[in-house]
């Protein structure tokens, strides 16, 4: 009889709505005080159950956001469980966009423009992407793909892909060549390093950390502390770290030994690591990073090949990659006071980043940067008058780069279409030469 009754009790809790209704059913099947009861221990089994279905699903969410959780080692799910995850509303997006939207809008009249024609340009040029393809363990991320004809080929390998190119600079007044890389993988850290000995780098720029926010953007292919670490056939040993060169810039000397070539004597790498530059966005201002160029300069006076990386060797690193070469080219002839620097080199020499790293310059905050850059290094070097023209547009990057980063570390995604451009920037009617009393309309 007991049997039958739960039946019906299960089958009558099935089609109820209402918590009233099936507490009534309780009592009519129970009397009172059983029926109270068995109407109480289901709720709590049902409360038990969803309270163990949220921990599983906010574990990896908390865990992530945590700066302070440690990966190395397994961190118990009650530690964190009731920690306190606030989402960044829906409104606060729109209203974020919004204050790009009007604080920006001399940023994007210098550069949307120079971008969106960059980004249709890219696309223009047939290349063939076979190594990439063939070898998916080898690539940190599927996307951009590394071109075949400017890869790095690997020597006595059994496998000459890397995920590596060569960016040429072929200009008349500055031929020079570089390497574009990811951050190795655990998988690629030998044939990194086959690589470095291969081109005989003497200098390697690490643009990231090897863990951001929880997420590896390299992994670890030298010894932090002093010591020695084996990779295939190459020995890397640490020697010492120099005194930091500039602000929030580390170097550490190496050796790389090949330990199975003819000549085993040990090569100086130096490894610097750029610890100031952000993912997906960039520095507030252009002093450090004109620092870290001419100090470059100042030290590898051979131009022999240096390699520079980031995660995926196509922003920060291709960012300053460009600021490197551009630098070099003497623009005092140029008609550059009235008009704007990017028509030149997005149409002339620009491009040619691209035609050897696929994706470089990933964002339209990247591309301002770098003309600001570009702007500053030549008002100090005396090619470049300064004026309110420039003050105002280093003025209004900096308020533009906050704003992006503020909303990157919401979880933002910051898109070309995310900020709709001036109605001036948007029918080209800012085309025309411009000079400084054009700052007010």
């Amino acid at each position: 009889m007991h049997v039958v009754l739960l039946i019906l009790e299960q089958s009558f809790l099935t089609y109820s709505k209402y918590k009233r209704s099936q507490i009534m059913l309780q009592i009519f099947l129970f009397g009172a005080i059983p029926g109270l009861m068995s109407y109480l221990l289901i709720e709590c089994s049902k409360k038990k159950k969803v309270a163990a279905d949220s921990v599983k699903k906010d574990t990896t969410t908390t865990l992530k956001q945590n700066e302070t959780v440690k990966f190395e080692k397994e961190v118990p799910i009650k530690l964190y469980r009731n920690e306190k995850i606030n989402p960044i509303p829906p409104e606060t997006h729109v209203k974020n966009v919004q204050i790009l939207k009007d604080e920006c809008y001399l940023i994007e009249k210098y550069a949307r423009r120079d971008f969106d024609d960059f980004e249709i340009r890219r696309g223009f040029e047939y290349a063939s992407f076979y190594a990439f393809n063939a070898n998916p363990t080898l690539n940190r991320y599927s996307k951009p793909k590394c071109k075949d004809s400017s890869r790095v080929i690997l020597e006595n390998r059994k496998n000459d892909y890397i995920n590596a190119s060569w960016v040429v600079c072929d200009h008349e007044e500055y031929r020079g060549k570089n390497i574009l890389t990811q951050g190795p993988l655990k998988e690629t850290i030998p044939d990194f390093w086959a690589m470095i000995y291969q081109e005989n780098v003497e200098y390697i720029v690490m643009f990231c950390s090897f863990i951001e926010n929880g997420v590896e953007q390299s992994a670890q292919y030298y010894p932090i502390e002093e010591g020695s670490e084996k990779y295939d056939n190459f020995e890397v040993k640490h020697v010492r770290k120099e005194k930091d060169p500039i602000e929030g810039v580390t170097w550490t000397v190496l050796h790389l030994i090949n330990t199975t070539g003819n000549d085993r004597r040990p090569r100086r790498v130096n490894h610097i690591n750029v610890t100031w530059w952000p993912e997906k966005t960039t520095p507030d201002d252009t002093k450090l990073t004109l620092e870290l160029y001419k100090w470059l300069m100042k030290k590898n006076q051979s131009h022999i090949p240096m390699v520079f990386h980031c995660n995926n060797g196509i922003g920060r690193s291709a960012t300053f990659m460009a600021i490197y070469f551009f630098t070099h080219i003497d623009i005092s002839t140029w008609t550059f006071n009235k008009y704007r620097i990017a028509d030149f080199f997005v149409n002339n020499y620009f491009q040619a980043l691209q035609r050897y790293r696929n994706g470089a310059i990933e964002s339209p905050i990247q591309y301002c940067f770098f003309m600001c850059c570009l702007y500053e290094f030549y008002i100090q070097e005396g090619r470049y008058e300064k004026t309110k023209r420039t003050d105002k547009l280093m003025a209004d990057y900096k308020i533009y780069a906050g704003k992006v980063r503020d909303l990157v570390n919401a979880g933002e995604v910051v898109t070309i279409a995310k900020i709709r451009r001036p109605k001036r920037v948007r029918d080209g009617s800012w085309y025309a030469p411009m000079s400084d009393d054009s700052l007010d309309d």
